[in-house]
């Protein structure tokens, strides 16, 4: 009898191939330490935008939000509450954050509170508070993927996640944030390709734009007039929140800003990226409500409804062009936070902590052993499946939004109110504290009905201050601020690199500009014969 080969399988196959080779290639190009963290500072516009927004929409987008916006409807469509705040988020990093850390010099975030604070230790919590908040969202990202290739490609779950983790590492050992910059481009790419496809084929399977509206008040009435469904206001607000903090304090979408290779590229590429992917969120959340046509609330987990939707209904040309986006949106995700967390084992706690005087060769080998630890760690926990993705990964904003978001942001514009002492006690008090916080609300409704995030920024936002009001400056931290504060107000006109543009960057731009009116021509075409 002749084995049955899911047709999805090569989908899978032919993306983490191209993964490794990519691995293999752009290996060369890393010549030195800030090469293989920050791409030596070279990325442009067109390679900053596209990476930073390919790793904020991730599995989330992708999988867990069609999920949601299923079960709640549109009033908790994702769009309108995490996919709001999180480009809220976005935008306070690449204006405001991500252009100062660049003009800094920083390699990573603990980089920065050590020199901002003339402080050790405040590299030890930050970098710890960074590691523990990414492996929230890193175990969303793992179980999503492997969720995929089983339902999809016939791959036992376990192996999926090993086989997929395995080739992310070996391709992120050679090239460091090289490779991951490099590839987010081409994932960026195909989920935008996928993402706006998803409505000519929603509406290919559910018979129109009438269909879906109908169906989708039917199954959740009030949730094209309200957008108070779901968990309710309290629960929806806190929730946001938490995409706030995780898009605006993240160390794996920050890390992307440093290697850019001028302040105006920061702007424009996060900037026109967020535009072009908010757009497709509209899209695809607007069309996956006719999800409500094919199921009912609660006949199938969240998690799977859409893939469900893929292998059995979807046109096989959408389907396949989906599956590939869902793939990349998975890996350049997990790929930048795979690197982050080497990052910090390597450099932050051996390079910088542990063994100051180490050589440069030592730190590269224990950033490299640093990916593997991450990796193993990673998979381990999601063996065991945890939580709605959705949920899993919305854990790192509470933990980032007890003090680390606080910290980050007001010690990067003044020096008032905010001390060394008070900021790492603020952070050393808000790390455990989040974690009981968290734990308490998913097993016993603590704080109930908010989203943890609430309980743990309020708490951020009060201990700070407050902290740092009941102690002194040191003489370090006073001359470490007058130093950053020199480079942080200068006005942006006068440290803007004069980067003059390239064939490359000419050649981006007007095949950027012809999608972009390709896609509006499209929408309009589909709207105006939907009678809008």
């Amino acid at each position: 009898m002749e084995m049955q080969i899911s047709p999805y399988l090569w989908v899978f196959v032919v993306v983490l191939a191209w993964y490794l080779i990519m691995g293999l290639w752009i290996r060369r190009y890393v010549k030195t330490l800030d090469d293989y963290y920050v791409m030596g500072r070279r990325a442009p516009w067109w390679l900053f935008g596209p990476s930073v927004i390919a790793t904020w929409l991730s599995l989330w987008t992708f999988m867990g939000g069609f999920g949601l916006a299923w079960v709640w409807g549109w009033g908790h469509n994702p769009m309108l509450w995490g996919g709001v705040c999180s480009p809220l988020g976005i935008l306070f990093l690449t204006h405001f954050i991500g252009i100062r850390l660049r003009r800094g010099g920083f390699l990573t975030i603990p980089d920065y509170m050590e020199a901002r604070f003339g402080s050790r230790r405040m590299r030890l919590i930050a970098t710890l508070i960074a590691v523990i908040s990414i492996y929230f969202y890193l175990i969303g990202q793992i179980v999503g993927g492997g969720i995929i290739l089983e339902m999809l490609a016939g791959v036992p779950y376990v192996v999926g996640v090993a086989v997929m983790t395995i080739i992310l590492v070996c391709y992120l050992i050679g090239g460091g944030f090289w490779t991951v910059i490099v590839t987010d481009l081409v994932g960026f790419s195909l989920m935008m390709l996928g993402g706006f496809l998803t409505i000519a084929g929603c509406l290919q399977v559910f018979g129109g734009w009438d269909k879906i509206l109908l169906a989708a008040e039917k199954a959740v009435p009030g949730q094209l007039t309200s957008v108070w469904l779901g968990g309710g206001p309290l629960w929806l607000f806190s929730y946001g929140l938490s995409w706030v903090a995780i898009a605006g304090a993240s160390a794996h979408i920050i890390n992307r800003s440093l290697a850019v290779r001028s302040d105006k590229d920061v702007v424009l590429g996060g900037t026109i990226g967020l535009l072009v992917a908010m757009t497709m969120v509209t899209v695809i959340y607007t069309a996956c409500q006719g999800l409500a046509v094919l199921y009912k609330k609660g006949t199938i987990g969240v998690d799977y409804v859409w893939i469900d939707f893929l292998v059995k209904y979807a046109p096989m040309w959408f389907a396949v062009i989906f599956i590939a986006a869902m793939v990349f949106a998975a890996l350049t995700t997990i790929n930048g936070m795979i690197a982050t967390i080497g990052t910090a084992i390597g450099r932050d706690l051996y390079g910088k902590f542990i063994r100051p005087e180490a050589p440069a060769d030592k730190v590269l080998l224990w950033t490299r052993i640093g990916i593997i630890i991450a990796a193993l760690a990673g998979l381990i926990l999601s063996i065991f499946r945890p939580w709605w993705i959705v949920i899993v990964t919305a854990f790192a904003g509470a933990i980032l939004a007890a003090g680390f978001f606080q910290t980050l942001y007001w010690s990067i514009f003044t020096d008032k109110l905010i001390t060394e002492k008070g900021a790492f006690w603020t952070m050393a008090i808000g790390l455990p504290l989040s974690l009981i916080i968290i734990i308490g609300n998913h097993f016993w409704k603590w704080g109930a009905p908010a989203f943890p995030t609430l309980w743990t920024f309020i708490y951020g936002c009060i201990a700070l201050p407050l902290f740092s009001a009941l102690t002194k400056k040191t003489e370090k931290e006073i001359e470490a601020w007058k130093k950053l504060k020199t480079i942080f107000e200068r006005p942006l006109e006068e440290v803007r690199e004069r980067v003059k543009p390239t064939i490359t960057d000419w050649i981006v731009l007007i095949v950027f500009t012809v999608i972009c009116v390709g896609i509006l021509a499209y929408l309009s075409y589909v709207f105006a014969s939907l009678g809008f």
